[in-house]
């Protein structure tokens, strides 16, 4: 792709793409139109009736409209196969049935020679970007992933069913790494927007935005709802070539990150966040040892030539050093509670980690990045264990500080569990200003013209009721 100089503000348009290919998540069949992605009935009684397709009873529907154009576009060569599937549904075919609708939307498109996909000039740099430009990463796959093996052994009767000229193009197992790792490695996850949570119903592949390299302080994410991919700007940008979103949620410690980029994308990260010592020293903030009022933000960095505090001047060489040891303990017990584990197990490490993050909170900044991770982990966790929200709910809000500094993302389902809660406590001034703080927010991503937005400006309204 050519140099291109355009500059982007934060809330700036970088890519507004339709999908090249797309396919609904197998879970999701039953409950979403296979077109349009819209909730049915069955997801919630109070949205539209979902139809079957009368060939193949996979493909569900919210409008003959969508149905009709689904069949001439997508549905046409994959349904006589999905009936198959049907019958077989207690077959090995189930555990791959994702990787078999996306297969059955790619090998159609491959054989009628659809490899193109022109980029919008409106709102990118204009270009047209084909399948065969994006990396398989044939070989990470052929090394690390002997599993597929299997995969491509049970599915090959069922490609085989689309087009009996398939062969010509997935004839092989290595054909349908190189087609299947095109796919996992460059699509996006498509989500929908269901009574205020914010759902991956589906995956796509955007064969323009597939052009963007990952970081984990992202300068620009996917904002939009529905199949159309919209990618905003989230800070100012000088140029095309520097824009860099999220492959994985930044905001996860350091250790995770890692791991799941090097396990599904094949390279390790070097963005800041991963390997510059004065950002890591940022992240690693610690309260000043001073008095209660001085709210210094002191660098985590015991290299430092100095440890005063520049405001209030107390020596903090011994808080930076418990700090260290603090940061270390709160991963240990993040690692643990990701693990799988039973009920006792998972009460114990809910437990333990709640007594490091009470030891944390008297030595790290509130924005200290590995302190609001544990905040988000507890509070997801005393919430799977059932506790009250009245306990679940003030660990989400003491997350909130440093996931807007570092992650720049929106979490619409915890805002409103955070604004419900305020209601149900009375709090009308906090609720107030906080509905008010998140409108500002989501005014600029997702944008005034989001569902997203839309959502929180209506559920909001009902405090002007109190």
């Amino acid at each position: 792709m050519a140099v291109h100089t355009k500059s982007y503000q934060a809330g700036d348009v970088v890519f507004r793409s339709e999908p090249w290919v797309y396919c609904i998540l197998a879970s999701k069949s039953h409950f979403h139109c296979y077109h349009c992605f819209s909730p049915g009935a069955l997801h919630k009684p109070a949205d539209i009736i979902l139809k079957k397709c009368s060939g193949c009873y996979f493909a569900h529907y919210c409008s003959i409209k969508c149905q009709k154009t689904d069949w001439t576009k997508r549905h046409r060569p994959e349904c006589k196969m999905l009936y198959q599937v049907g019958l077989d549904a207690d077959s090995e075919v189930a555990q791959h049935l994702d990787r078999l609708l996306i297969l059955a939307k790619i090998l159609p498109k491959l054989q009628r020679g659809e490899v193109e996909q022109k980029l919008p000039e409106e709102c990118t740099p204009s270009s047209t970007r084909s399948f065969y430009d994006l990396m398989s990463h044939e070989q990470n796959y052929l090394k690390q992933r002997p599993d597929l093996r299997e995969a491509y052994r049970i599915l090959k009767p069922y490609l085989n069913l689309i087009n009996p000229d398939s062969n010509q193009l997935c004839g092989d197992y290595i054909s349908f790494i190189s087609i299947l790792g095109r796919f996992n490695i460059n699509s996006f996850f498509i989500y929908t927007l269901q009574s205020g949570v914010v759902a991956a119903t589906g995956r796509g592949l955007y064969l323009g935005p597939s052009v963007l390299d990952h970081s984990c302080i992202p300068n620009a994410m996917q904002t939009e709802i529905g199949i159309q991919l919209v990618i905003k700007a989230v800070t100012d940008i000088d140029c095309f070539e520097n824009v860099r979103i999220a492959y994985t949620s930044p905001f996860e410690i350091p250790e995770n990150r890692t791991a799941y980029l090097e396990k599904h994308y094949f390279f390790i990260c070097a963005c800041a966040a991963c390997v510059n010592d004065n950002e890591l020293a940022k992240r690693d903030s610690v309260a000043c040892s001073g008095s209660p009022e001085c709210s210094q933000v002191i660098p985590g960095d015991l290299n430092l030539t100095s440890f005063r505090c520049p405001n209030c001047g107390v020596d903090n060489v011994q808080q930076l050093t418990k700090a260290a040891g603090i940061v270390l303990d709160l991963k240990k017990c993040i690692k643990d509670c990701e693990n799988n584990c039973n009920t006792a197990q998972r009460l114990s490490r809910c437990r333990k980690l709640e007594e490091q993050v009470h030891v944390a909170q008297d030595v790290l900044h509130n924005t200290n990045f590995t302190l609001g991770v544990a905040c988000k982990v507890l509070s997801e966790m005393l919430q799977s264990i059932g506790a009250p929200t009245d306990v679940c709910i003030p660990y989400l809000l003491k997350c909130l500080p440093s996931r807007r500094l570092y992650a720049k993302d929106y979490s619409l389902s915890k805002y409103v569990a955070i604004f419900e809660w305020m209601l149900r406590r009375n709090s009308l001034h906090e609720a107030k200003a906080f509905a008010e703080d998140i409108e500002r927010e989501l005014r600029t991503i997702p944008g005034k013209e989001s569902p997203v937005y839309y959502f929180w400006q209506s559920h909001t309204s009902t405090i002007n009721n109190y």
